[in-house]
């Protein structure tokens, strides 16, 4: 029996697991790799003995499953079905290549395997750039991932079902006559994605223009806000004028001060603090993101902690859908200031400056209670500082950073702050 079939299959497993590997962010290690060797490639092997439509089968539910352990993501589906239709079409297009030039020499499977991978390879970038930008469109709407996965069953079904059912003498014309209907079956199904995407980025487009409008409603509330207590100032000034008239005549110093304490200097704090805040939210041209901040500080601030932003010079373009920015952001600042309720003079720091990568970095830090924080537990769903149930806010940051090659979160403690620093490339990748 000729070894070129099983030399063949070895070779396309692997590049179907290195794929998964690659398209779903999981480091290989030499657990990860003698578990899909008992739990999918022995299976495999069994089955398809028996009958090879059943190995296939196998194959696929198996590695579905321990993908799925290995990165908890629903995309595993997806992505594997994706790869199937990949490899099928680049074994067909390196038979198409490889027969007529080199069949039957000592050259044809080499040929063959590096024309299969050339194509397997660029499929599975193409893959990974379309699917970094539409996953978050997908995962919006279950019905449409759901429509999606069957979509994507059905044309793998129909792909093994031509390989299985037409036998012809003539292998050539029987791979020309796969690729064909291949081809035509995949180009409906990529019209029917085509209806779908467009749908979806409308849907999509919806929901940022109603989280834009909301984020605009909150920063108009804050200026109104500063606004209703300049009035209030001006309002009391001379109720304020009088009263300290009253002190002077009385020459009574001690309660004087301890009115100015308590009275004119908080109520002015808190008045300077709102503008001072909005003066510094200038330079931050995403409106959304603007409300944002200025609605978290004010937050703080009546909750008596101490809060900076520093945005040094304009800020109009990051590269990251605004959704899941501000859900990013939200959680940090939520974070931060929850960290510092338990303490007495409590802060939180926030910049944003750019770098010649280029890319923006957006630093949020706080002070922190915690005299040890252990940074490996910080990823954890079920970890928190604040107490049970309330440890999933940086897991959900991770989650979301998954579908961005350019962001990069590093996580880092500095003597009494904690401090989380978000850096988004203005490119694909981060370095």
């Amino acid at each position: 029996m000729s070894k070129t079939p099983f030399i063949l299959g070895g070779i396309e497993l692997i590049a179907i697991f290195s794929a998964l590997f690659y398209l779903l962010g999981i480091r290989a290690d030499i657990r990860k790799v003698s578990t899909l060797s008992l739990g999918v490639v022995l299976p495999t092997i069994l089955a398809s003995m028996m009958a090879r439509w059943l190995g296939i089968l196998i194959l696929m539910i198996s590695t579905t499953l321990i993908f799925y352990l290995f990165s908890r993501n629903i995309r595993v589906i997806i992505d594997l079905l994706s790869i199937f239709i990949g490899g099928i079409l680049a074994d067909h297009l390196a038979q198409i290549v490889n027969h007529p030039l080199f069949a039957g020499t000592s050259l044809a499977l080499p040929i063959h395997l590096v024309c299969f991978l050339l194509l397997f390879l660029g499929y599975v970038y193409a893959y990974k750039r379309i699917i970094a930008t539409q996953w978050c469109l997908f995962k919006s709407s279950p019905i449409i991932l759901v429509l999606v996965v069957l979509l994507i069953s059905a044309t793998v079904f129909i792909l093994y079902w031509n390989i299985f059912t037409i036998s012809t003498e003539n292998v050539i014309t029987l791979v020309r006559i796969n690729f064909v209907i291949q081809v035509g079956y995949v180009a409906l199904a990529g019209g029917i994605f085509g209806l779908l995407f467009i749908h979806l980025q409308r849907q999509q487009q919806v929901k940022q223009r109603e989280i834009k409008l909301e984020q605009y409603m909150m920063y108009t509330e804050a200026l109104e806000q500063v606004n209703r207590d300049m009035q209030k100032f001006r309002h009391d000034y001379a109720n304020i004028l009088q009263t300290i008239q009253g002190y002077l005549d009385t020459d009574n110093l001690k309660d004087l001060k301890r009115y100015y304490k308590q009275h004119i200097i908080t109520s002015g704090e808190h008045t300077l603090f709102r503008n001072r805040v909005l003066g510094s939210l200038d330079h931050l041209q995403l409106v959304g993101l603007r409300g944002l901040l200025a609605t978290k500080s004010i937050e703080a601030d009546e909750q008596g902690i101490q809060v900076s932003i520093r945005i040094p010079e304009p800020i109009d373009d990051i590269r990251m859908d605004i959704i899941d920015l501000t859900r990013i952001i939200g959680i940090l600042m939520d974070n931060a200031i929850e960290a510092n309720l338990r303490m007495e003079q409590g802060k939180v720091d926030v910049a944003f400056w750019k770098t010649d990568s280029p890319s923006i970095v957006i630093r949020i830090r706080n002070t922190t209670p915690e005299d040890t924080i252990r940074l490996t537990d910080l990823g954890r769903e079920s970890f928190s500082t604040k107490g049970t149930d309330r440890g999933i806010g940086l897991s959900n940051v991770r989650q979301i950073l998954q579908q961005y090659e350019n962001a990069l979160l590093k996580t880092q403690i500095e003597g009494q702050w904690f401090i989380q620093e978000l850096e988004i490339f203005f490119v694909d990748g981060a370095g």
